[in-house]
């Protein structure tokens, strides 16, 4: 979402105009007058917003207008700490890759090397004390005019919803890999997939289970078809509270425990 083009879809003149958008931003692409005022402590106010469990998060910010876009920049002392130690195990390594140089000249940018020519390496010190002052800092950037921040920061927070629907679509769901050959058939395919999702968000918004829940209970639905002199007969397995609870939801009838082949249409209307 931060590549240019995505952004420019949604900004003015964009195919998407007219949206609204939270997303990540690189603090350290950014001018230096905004570097100056986001990294500045002095800037900073404290909002509460709810965690993932309801509870108060108290979290200090500041904003910045910069590009039609406002900045949303917050800084954390945990976060802070572990930049730092992420930093500091960086460098113990660099020291040691110094003693072996051929260890090191694909992986010198990232363990803060540089090259002073004839593949002789030492460490940036420059680029550490960049990096140093970016310590505890993330920016978020939104084009939403009516957004508080306290808004923005408690939506970008569930950006995790979003990222494990993906992987739903990815596996549960099979979105893919994908072996159609038409357009038709793969628009067919991903909007079976998205209607699919639409259930299963209903069923967690609803029901009270979870996305591993709801898949265990569905899982374990089942009729077996006995075939016995002839006469076919319908076995619905054992049906427990929680998948009751998750029929009445959808506000779907339980199945009788035995169906006779030829009343199964009035239960399931459509062919097994």
């Amino acid at each position: 979402m931060l590549n240019t083009d995505n952004i420019a879809l949604f900004d003015k003149g964009g195919a998407a105009e007219g949206f609204e958008y939270i997303v990540g931003d690189r603090l350290k692409n950014m001018s230096e007058a905004a570097i100056q005022h986001l990294t500045n402590l002095n800037n900073y106010s404290t909002v509460i917003i709810k965690d993932a469990e309801g509870r108060d998060l108290p979290l200090k910010y500041c904003t910045y207008p910069y590009k039609g876009r406002t900045i949303i920049c917050t800084w954390s002392e945990k976060r802070a700490r572990k930049d730092k130690a992420e930093r500091e195990e960086k460098i113990a390594k660099a020291k040691k890759m110094l003693d072996q140089p051929s260890t090191i000249e694909k992986k010198a940018k990232r363990y803060f090397l540089k090259n002073n020519g004839e593949k002789k390496y030492e460490l940036d010190q420059h680029k550490i004390d960049q990096q140093v002052r970016f310590d505890g800092f993330k920016a978020i950037a939104t084009n939403a005019k009516d957004v508080t921040a306290q808004v923005a920061l408690e939506k970008y927070k569930d950006l995790y919803k979003i990222e494990q629907s993906f992987r739903s679509f990815k596996s549960y769901f099979e979105t893919r890999p994908m072996f159609h050959w038409t357009d038709t058939r793969i628009e067919g395919h991903i909007v079976l997939c998205y209607i699919s999702f639409c259930l299963l968000a209903f069923l967690q918004n609803n029901s009270g289970y979870t996305e591993q829940v709801i898949r265990r209970l569905l899982s374990k639905m089942e009729l077996s078809k006995i075939v016995q002199e002839g006469e076919i007969l319908w076995l619905r397995s054992a049906t427990s509270a929680d998948a009751e609870h998750l029929l009445k939801t959808i506000q779907l009838k339980q199945l009788p425990t035995a169906i006779s082949d030829a009343t199964i249409e009035t239960h399931l209307p459509y062919n097994l």
